[in-house]
């Protein structure tokens, strides 16, 4: 289920807007800025020249609008998340803050935590087990400060060094793996790249092994030659510290060109020429991924100490894509190539566009007509969905914990805001639901601070499904001040073979079958929490309604689930499975079947536990029952029966039986009475006449 603060789980909601986690309006201590506000536009009835209309956005205003976020980072033991805050009005230097918390990490005049490496920089700044690493604009050196202490600089004084993309070795926090920029012969056109290890207790920085040693940093390495590469970054331990990936790439071109993943082995020796001190050596240097001259690579993570995943643009665009240590080989993890690209142009160091949740999941953002998506991939089996935030750019994604991520977006309406989301990672299975928003020209809201109410709509089949478009009555109930969502449950038709989870496929990975009522009522619960933690609707008002075998998952819900709706209304459902399954016709004679398991004759346990009417007892919430007198596929009497049952333990409810109608309305009275008595029913559950 959704963990606290989640903004992103398995339902795949199409809608517009989402609220963020994180969202600090104090966001610099120590110099006035103001909050973001839309500007006031004013209406003007004149017709003037393109290029000469007066505007409420000027410079003094925009320059007031600016994002307090450069970028984030997340500390991989205490989970704590950090960002960089940026101070326009104080030279535009940046200082350090915990998002959490909103203490600052550093902030003294003093301390300006960016780097010029590539000279544009990025990647300044990490952390790991409580501890904060940064490179300080002014000196260029690299300093560590813990929780209440005063910054230690690690890096010795040579202002011609330049530092970023930091890494902390998991096992032996004493060393730093960083991306080195050398300008010591800038005056003669020679600017050294490479991976070094900084020693935290000496502030001894040493070469990595990707390149000669730092005794050798005036040899012709590193300028002349076709080794080491022209540029290095993205240095990342494994999570038993044996293993470093780094990436390079060589003139003349870009790392999203041409680039190449190394990888090598690490282990702890002692140094003879620094007195039998430990240090790291590398070995085994080897390519495992890309290309010098065609292919390129980028966001390489590790899912755990034999498996990486990265991205690779070997088919044409960047997608994900997995590299496991003990075969020695890659792979995509989609099964078909996706035709987006995934994560952005490599300007800048410390950027990520791919995070793992856990070890059979990773989570990836792509750009789709110029707008961000997010992508869950399951590595197993190469399945995904990708799930709409709302949110036009995405950058800095990264891994806070199993399930958990952290980003930073802006959406069509407000600027950037650090966004913390959650992922259910115990299946990561899609939930596709539409919602729509209360909406009437002539209200502007509810009351102040008041959330919507929501209609959960429920299709009819179990299999059918919801399709979009405009539905009168929807409208209806949404130009009343309703939500509405309709949810296309597990196993709904219309989203692929995979989603309806058929008998072909292993038992391991059904959906629908032999779950209904189970399933269908699940989704339908997490679509309501997912709406409710983005801040959409408000959770505790809201009513589930459905026809048919919507209307048997509505009873379902209320009985199995008795706090999470506050009412209901069930049109022509089914109560009784085993007295549907005795008068059903040939066409769907085997259809539940498949979906309940087993027969009544076989499973009797199995299909009266799972017949609403055996759960009767435990319903709590208003319910309404529409029933056709005529109806052969649902008999008249299991509304009856229910309703009895319900009214009998003093919950409030009704049942209306419509003469002459069936399995479904066919009259206009029938339409019209049956909907003015549902939206009425609601209206008295809002105001508590229904309690």
């Amino acid at each position: 289920m959704l963990r606290a603060f989640s903004l992103l789980l398995p339902v795949c909601v199409r809608i517009a807007a989402a609220a963020p986690f994180i969202r600090s309006s104090n966001v610099s201590r120590g110099e006035e800025q103001a909050p973001f506000s839309a500007p006031n536009f004013k209406v003007h009835s004149s017709h003037t020249p393109y290029g000469f209309w007066e505007s409420p956005i000027t410079p003094e205003w925009l320059v007031g609008q600016a994002s307090p976020y450069e970028d984030t980072f997340v500390d991989p033991v205490t989970k704590e998340v950090y960002y960089t805050e940026r101070r326009p009005t104080e030279g535009g230097r940046n200082i350090l803050r915990n998002a959490e918390t909103q203490d600052a990490v550093i902030d003294g005049l003093q301390w300006d935590a960016r780097t010029r490496v590539h000279e544009y920089g990025g990647g300044h700044a990490s952390a790991f087990n409580g501890t904060v690493y940064f490179s300080n604009l002014a000196d260029n050196r690299v300093y560590l400060v813990r929780r209440g202490e005063e910054p230690r600089a690690v890096t010795p004084e040579r202002p011609a060094w330049r530092f970023a993309d930091f890494t902390v070795h998991p096992v032996h926090p004493r060393f730093v793996a960083a991306v080195r920029e050398d300008h010591s012969r800038a005056a003669q056109g020679c600017v050294d790249n490479r991976i070094v290890l900084i020693d935290t207790e000496t502030s001894y920085v040493l070469s990595a092994g990707f390149g000669p040693a730092e005794a050798d940093s005036e040899s012709r390495f590193g300028c002349e030659a076709r080794w080491p590469p022209d540029f290095w970054d993205s240095p990342r331990f494994s999570p038993d510290g044996k293993h470093l990936v780094v990436r390079a790439w060589f003139h003349p071109y870009m790392s999203w060109e041409a680039s190449v993943l190394w990888m090598a082995d690490i282990a702890l020796v002692h140094d003879p020429s620094r007195d039998g001190d430990v240090t790291l050596e590398v070995s085994n240097l080897r390519i495992v991924a890309g290309s010098e001259r065609t292919i390129a690579v980028a966001d390489a993570n590790w899912v755990n100490s034999t498996h990486l995943v990265f991205t690779s643009d070997v088919d044409g665009y960047f997608n994900p894509w997995m590299y496991d240590l003990r075969a020695g080989t890659g792979r995509p993890i989609a099964k078909a190539m996706i035709r987006e690209d995934f994560g952005e142009g490599g300007f800048w160091l410390g950027t990520s566009d791919v995070a793992v949740l856990d070890e059979n999941h990773v989570i990836g953002m792509s750009f789709r007509e110029g707008r961000s998506h997010l992508y869950v991939f399951r590595l197993s089996d190469g399945t995904y969905f990708d799930v709409d935030m709302g949110y036009a750019y995405i950058h800095h994604l990264h891994r806070v914990a199993d399930g958990h991520a952290v980003f930073i977006g802006k959406t069509d309406t407000r600027p950037f805001e650090l966004v913390r989301l959650s992922v259910d990672p115990r299946s990561a299975e899609p939930i596709h639901a539409t919602y729509y928003p209360p909406a009437n020209p002539n209200y502007n809201g509810g009351l102040p601070g008041e959330l919507p109410p929501v209609v959960v709509h429920v299709h009819g089949g179990p299999t059918h499904f919801s399709p979009q478009g405009l539905s009168w009555e929807t409208q209806l109930f949404t130009s009343k001040g309703f939500a509405w969502i309709d949810v296309n449950y597990g196993g709904s038709l219309m989203y692929g073979r995979a989603y309806r989870r058929v008998p072909s496929l292993d038992v391991s990975v059904e959906r629908l079958l032999g779950k209904w009522g189970i399933v269908d009522v699940q989704d339908s619960i997490v679509a309501v929490q997912a709406l409710g933690e983005r801040g959409l609707i408000d959770s505790a008002r809201a009513v589930i309604r459905g026809g048919s075998a919507g209307g048997f998952t509505t009873f379902a819900a209320l009985a199995t689930a008795p706090d999470v709706f506050a009412g209901g209304t069930s049109m022509f459902g089914v109560s009784d499975l085993r007295t549907l399954q005795a008068v059903i016709h040939k066409f769907e004679s085997h259809y539940l079947l498949k979906y309940v398991g087993g027969t009544p004759e076989t499973h009797p346990a199995l299909w009266w536990e799972r017949s609403p009417i055996s759960k009767a007892d435990s319903i709590r919430a208003p319910l309404l029952i529409l029933q056709g007198a005529n109806d052969t596929v649902v008999p008249v009497e299991q509304a009856v029966t229910m309703y009895e049952t319900v009214k009998r333990n003093g919950v409030h409810s009704d049942l209306r039986v419509f003469d002459g109608e069936g399995h479904g309305w066919r009259q206009a009275k029938t339409v019209r009475e049956a909907l003015e008595k549902e939206v009425a029913w609601y209206q008295n559950i809002l105001n508590g006449t229904y309690v």
